[in-house]
C-alpha cells in the first residue's frame, strides 16, 4: 500500500516538473520572439535631414517642432533647442517673413 501511494507521489511530481519545463520553455520562446521585435524596430537607422522654411504669420517654434519632429526621438523642448542653435535664436521669438533651416528626420 504505502508503495503504491510512493508511486503515485512520484507521478504527481514527475507531471508537475514537466509541467513547469513546459511553461518556462514557452516563456522563453515568447520572450526571445518578443526581443526580436523590439531589435527589428530600433535597427531602423534614420537620417538627418534638413530644410528651409519661412515663417508664417501666427507661426511658433513649438508649432514647427510638432510638425517637423515626428520621427524623432528627442523631446519636443530638446527640438526647439536644436532649431534654436542651428539658426542662431536667442529666444523663442520668430517673425512672419523670417527663413529657419529646420531639422528632420527620416529613413
Amino acid at each position: 500500500m504505502k508503495n503504491q501511494k510512493t508511486k503515485k507521489k512520484k507521478s504527481r511530481a514527475a507531471k508537475l516538473i514537466f509541467c513547469l519545463a513546459v511553461f518556462i520553455i514557452t516563456a522563453v520562446v515568447v520572450i526571445s520572439i518578443k526581443g526580436d521585435k523590439t531589435t527589428a524596430d530600433e535597427s531602423l537607422e534614420l537620417n538627418k535631414y534638413y530644410t528651409s522654411i519661412t515663417i508664417e504669420e501666427g507661426d511658433t517654434l513649438w508649432d514647427i517642432a510638432e510638425e517637423y519632429k515626428k520621427t524623432s526621438t528627442s523631446s519636443i523642448q530638446s527640438y526647439i533647442k536644436e532649431i534654436q542653435s542651428i539658426n542662431n535664436l536667442t529666444s523663442d521669438e520668430i517673425t512672419a517673413g523670417q527663413n529657419l533651416i529646420i531639422v528632420y528626420y527620416a529613413e
